[in-house]
């Protein structure tokens, strides 16, 4: 994509009509944040070349988004027709057109055990949660509350349930929740957060069908967390399981059970560790309490993030900077944990979800809500922008 510039005199006077308006929202319209950011790459509003309108990504009382113009000496703004689903919107160097890409993507995903159904959020400005069938391609909706945000879909081990996190100001509590797959019965409340105003969401859930590993802490920059460990039966309250300086969060049990691979900011950047994992220690930890872990062993090298195991446990892929999958070779001798030399695998810039992408057991095949090259997306450009709001 190209970048557009404006003329400084024409640039000091779009911040001045922008001060007297405060960026105030067009009316009628929701706006996430100060402006309706759209996903990872909604980009910001931008100015036009001749500095006098502005070109923004918002949500309508229907929900849905596209972009909107408004002048910049006016607190009004009109729709723009045929730009729903709009992204990262953008100036040609006259002021005549608009460029802007066009996909939707799912957020947060993960594949079911048998790796033939994908959970995901997905919904604007709020999600909700769905199941895919990938064979048939066939979409389920799992929960029905546009109101409130929902996301981080974990599957439990028979894939017969799933967990996701309600986040504050809906109808029901905020936390973790469970529910069928199959769409039928009542949601579940599990677990909430013991701070107000955190968030409190599930990454993992033992194949045993125990433990559940989830995460209190700041979701959207996760410059802060704690990793709990949560038992499954709900009647019992969860217990710390990873404190780390800045952050600890998304725990990943090993198939065994044995293990735990999670990412920290302690470093100053992400890096994946890996810790053991005794299930009767847990359980003589009191509640709320953090539980005793005497070893550990870092994974990542040079950064990383997002570790899932490979089936037989004998492989650990995480994504290091750059966007850069990454495998590495795990061997376990009693309660000895080593790895081998990382192996780049292939790169693939992903959304900035909590759980962008998934593995199929046998390391096989991935699955990602990724953007790709830019040059991939389907790139949509309104010539004659004036004329459509006129014919409206």
């Amino acid at each position: 994509m190209s970048e557009y510039k404006f003329a400084p005199e024409n640039r000091d006077v779009a911040q001045e009509r922008f001060k007297k308006t405060g960026g105030a929202p067009p009316q009628g319209v929701k706006v996430i944040g100060r402006f309706a950011f759209i996903g990872a790459h909604s980009g910001t509003p931008q100015v036009s070349p001749d500095g006098r309108t502005l070109l923004l990504v918002a949500v309508d009382a229907q929900g849905m988004n596209m972009l909107w113009l408004r002048p910049l000496d006016s607190l009004s703004a009109r729709p723009l027709p045929g730009t729903e689903g709009a992204d990262s919107p953008f100036w040609s160097a006259d002021g005549l057109s608009i460029g802007f890409f066009a996909n939707g993507k799912l957020n947060d995903l993960r594949l079911s055990p048998d790796g033939q159904r994908v959970a995901y959020s997905n919904g604007v400005p709020n999600s909700d949660i769905w199941i895919r069938e990938l064979k048939r391609d066939a979409p389920m909706r799992l929960t029905f509350d546009p109101s409130v945000d929902k996301g981080a879909p974990v599957w439990s081990p028979d894939g017969n349930e799933v967990l996701f996190d309600i986040a504050p100001g809906g109808k029901n509590p905020a936390g973790i929740y469970r529910k069928s797959s199959s769409g039928t019965g009542a949601e579940e409340l599990l677990a909430q957060p013991k701070e107000a105003g955190a968030g409190l969401w599930p990454t993992d859930w033992s194949r045993n069908g125990q433990f559940i590993l989830c995460v209190q802490g700041e979701i959207l920059s996760r410059n802060s967390g704690e990793i709990w460990v949560l038992p499954a039966s709900a009647v019992d309250k969860p217990r710390v399981f990873v404190h780390a300086p800045g952050a600890a969060y998304d725990g990943q049990f090993s198939p065994d059970g044995h293990w735990v691979a999670y990412v920290s900011k302690e470093s100053g950047r992400e890096e994946v560790y890996v810790v053991p994992f005794d299930g009767n220690q847990v359980s003589n930890t009191p509640p709320l309490e953090q539980v005793a872990i005497k070893k550990r062993w870092q994974v990542s090298a040079k950064g990383g993030a997002f570790p899932r195991w490979r089936r037989d446990g004998k492989e650990l892929f995480y994504v290091a900077p750059g966007d850069g999958f990454t495998a590495i070779g795990i061997e376990v001798k009693g309660s000895e944990f080593s790895v081998s030399d990382a192996r780049p695998l292939f790169k693939e810039s992903l959304a900035a979800v909590l759980s962008p992408y998934d593995v199929r057991g046998d390391g096989q095949r991935f699955l990602a809500n990724g953007f790709g090259e830019r040059g991939t997306l389907p790139l949509t450009l309104v010539a004659n922008w004036k004329e459509l709001l006129m014919n409206k």
